[in-house]
């Protein structure tokens, strides 16, 4: 038997019996016995990811470092908040357990 594990940058195939993990790929031996399985009605088991931390969340949400800089930089300049501001809108959305 074989799982779809879903983890943050795609699926991965794991066999069953002895947890190794399958390429997609047609030149390998194991991923065509894979398919072969699969085509004669196997049922794979579907593994969810795990879900993001907090960390991971806040992440997704804050602006690329280069446009951070870019607001604290006017931030110093202009004596604007728009760093402090996004920051906190970032806190205020995803707030650490």
């Amino acid at each position: 038997m074989y799982t779809l594990r879903e983890h943050f940058f795609g699926t991965t195939i794991i066999r069953d019996a002895d947890g190794a993990n399958i390429p997609e790929d047609l030149q390998n031996g194991d991923y065509l016995e894979f398919l072969k399985w699969e085509a004669e009605g196997g049922k794979i088991k579907l593994e969810k990811k795990p879900e993001k931390d907090y960390k991971a969340k806040r992440a997704e949400l804050y602006a690329p470092i280069q446009d951070q800089l870019d607001m604290l930089y006017d931030d110093m300049t202009t004596g604007s908040t728009t760093w402090i501001d996004h920051v906190a809108a970032v806190r205020a959305a995803v707030p650490k357990p």
